[in-house]
């Protein structure tokens, strides 16, 4: 997930401000926000990490740089899940691609743990069938592994058929069982941050 970053009492150069930012500021965080000759100072400030949406992103992305980032999207969606975190909204929309081609989730509106989801299945069901199935009446939160894909709104490309052909067990109830059986045991399934071309 995207990390905020805080920092309290700060003093900044004036010049780095443009005026009419500034004025800006102090019209918005006027409780905050304290200027004079010195500089700017600030009570409190959060900095975010500067990304850009990943469907911005593949618009003008060359195919090296969108397997890439195919990858970590991989990446950030299973590390998340290994840290019990689940975005119910899985847009793609929600997430974005940092200046190193890390992909991150930004959007925290959808938020729920793993450990509470139902993971659940349609892929046992016969073509055509018309009853509705049984976790459709479940309360909480319901989530179909096998409709990752067509959540993530990956619209068409050369490079759609990345995700699914790399990330197969992600679409596969087991893997998110499995998942939630070893955090609920109170283990901590395998973190990866980088491609395995970086491994030493």
């Amino acid at each position: 997930m995207l990390d905020n970053v805080m920092y309290f009492n700060l003093r900044l150069e004036r010049d780095m401000f443009d005026p009419a930012l500034l004025d800006e500021i102090c019209r918005q965080a006027a409780g905050s926000v304290q200027v004079d000759q010195n500089g700017v100072y600030l009570r409190q400030l959060i900095v975010q990490l500067k990304i850009v949406p990943l469907p911005v992103f593949l618009e003008s992305a060359d195919e090296d740089a969108t397997r890439a980032v195919m990858v970590s999207l991989g990446h950030c969606i299973r590390n998340n899940a290994a840290t019990n975190i689940f975005n119910k909204d899985l847009d793609s929309r929600n997430y974005g691609v940092g200046r190193y081609g890390r992909v991150f989730l930004f959007d925290y509106d959808a938020v729920e743990k793993l450990t509470d989801v139902k993971i659940r299945t349609n892929a046992d069901r016969e073509p055509g069938e018309e009853a509705v199935p049984e976790w459709f009446f479940e309360d909480g939160v319901v989530f179909l592994p096998e409709e990752l894909e067509h959540g993530m709104q990956l619209k068409s490309g050369p490079w759609r058929p990345l995700f699914p052909r790399r990330e197969l067990r992600l679409l596969s109830v087991e893997y998110w069982q499995d998942v939630q059986q070893k955090l609920e045991r109170g283990e901590v399934p395998g973190l990866q941050m980088y491609p395995d071309s970086t491994k030493l």
